[in-house]
Order: structure tokens, then C-alpha cells, then sequence
């Protein structure tokens, strides 16, 4: 990317999301394709939405989610291709969307839908084989508003992983799904100087749970960075 201020040229590498129009969405396997099925937001309008989900099997195709209110966002297959995890948009606004949206989960075999409560837009939530979602669960579009990491899978249900007063979010897995990474740090108000000076809000870390012990550490902070 090209960035201009005033006369100055600069160049920066950026992150470019190739799929984040796409509406079709094959498994991990490659055997199922999930299908956006979309209107516009607005009648007679240019920007679309996603209406409908369906799922596709060998050039047949079947319905597996109409959306109530406007429309969903999609966010991801689990890496056994047994569920997909959606955003439901009640009302479409750019605006709600920073504050996040309802996340749930249906099984495509059966259709039966979890509601896992409101999660940040993208980058807060990750799958974990064969079917373990870490989600940052709690809506608001600052960071230092109270968000709590939970794991959800079908056998064991929806559990935190972070105590109150605690804002938690951007979890990765490990490629061997054993290591959970995220970052957190303390809820509270806004101080310019604390977030700045990395005391109080401003003193976010790097977490890590491991599954095989089913414990967290958190990693010590570099000063001067967050």
C-alpha cells in the first residue's frame, strides 16, 4: 500500500483478506461448500447481504439457516466440518457492528443452533480441532470494556476462561490445538495516562492456557510496548 501525507510518499505492507467477499465457503475437508445466499441490504440498493446459508454436496443444495432480522455475517467452518460459526445482524448498521454481534453455531447435520451471547466483528473467535471455539464474549467497541474468554465444543458446553473484571480478547490456538494465546488485561474506564503508561486498562499481556494442564500463565510485558 501506497500511504501520501502531504508531499511525502510512504510504502507499508497491510493484510489483504482475498476471501472477505467470498460467499462460498468449503469445508476444511473440501467435501461441503457453504453458500451465502444474498439480497440487498435495502431494496433497490447495491450492497448486499447475507440472507441465507445453505450448504452444498455434490452440486445439491439445502438450507440450513434464514436469518430473522437483516441478515448474518459469516465467520468459520470447525476444523472437522461439523459446524459453522455465524454473526446474526438484527439491524444492519456499520455502526452496531463496532460494538459487535450475537456469534452462534449450528450443526450441519442436524441444524441445531447455540447462541454463545455477543462477541466482537472478526479476530474473536478460533477453532481448535475437531470442534473447540475460543470466543471473546462481551460487546462494546473499547477494549478495556469487560470481555471474557470462553471455550465452547458440543460435549463439554460453554466455559470462561478469564475472571471478572477482566477485558479478553484476540485468541489464536497453537497449530496442535494444546496452547490457547490471547490477550487481556483489566476492565475499567477510560485514563489517557494509564493506557498510555501501561498501568491499569493500558496493562494488557499475552495469556496462555494449556489444555493439558488447563492453566494459564501470563507472559511478562516488555516496558515501553504493549
Amino acid at each position: 500500500a501506497r500511504i501520501v501525507i502531504g508531499n511525502a510518499h510512504f510504502l507499508a505492507v497491510v493484510p489483504f483478506y482475498a476471501d472477505l467477499k467470498s460467499t462460498e465457503h468449503p469445508s476444511p475437508a473440501g467435501r461441503l461448500i457453504a453458500v451465502e445466499r444474498q439480497n440487498p441490504a435495502v431494496p433497490g440498493g447495491s450492497h448486499m447481504i447475507s440472507k441465507e446459508l445453505a450448504i452444498r454436496e455434490q452440486g445439491v443444495e439445502r438450507v440450513i439457516y434464514r436469518a430473522n432480522g437483516d441478515g448474518f455475517y459469516w465467520s468459520g467452518w470447525s476444523p472437522d466440518g461439523r459446524h459453522i460459526a455465524l454473526w446474526q445482524i438484527g439491524t444492519y448498521s456499520a455502526s452496531i457492528d463496532m460494538d459487535g454481534r450475537p456469534l452462534f453455531v449450528i450443526d450441519i447435520e442436524t441444524g441445531a443452533r447455540t447462541d454463545l451471547g455477543t462477541t466482537l466483528l472478526f479476530s474473536s473467535a478460533a477453532w481448535a480441532a475437531p470442534h473447540t471455539l475460543a470466543f471473546a464474549s462481551g460487546g462494546g467497541r473499547m477494549p478495556w470494556d469487560s470481555k471474557t474468554l470462553r471455550l465452547w465444543s458440543p460435549e463439554r458446553g460453554t466455559r470462561d476462561m478469564s475472571g471478572a473484571g477482566v477485558a479478553a480478547f484476540a485468541p489464536v490456538w497453537s497449530a496442535d490445538g494444546r496452547l490457547l494465546w490471547f490477550v487481556s488485561g483489566p476492565a475499567g474506564r477510560w485514563d489517557p495516562l494509564d493506557a498510555v503508561a501501561g498501568r491499569g486498562i493500558g496493562d494488557r499481556r499475552i495469556s496462555v492456557w494449556d489444555a493439558s494442564t488447563e492453566r494459564t500463565r501470563t507472559l511478562a510485558r516488555e516496558a515501553g510496548y504493549v
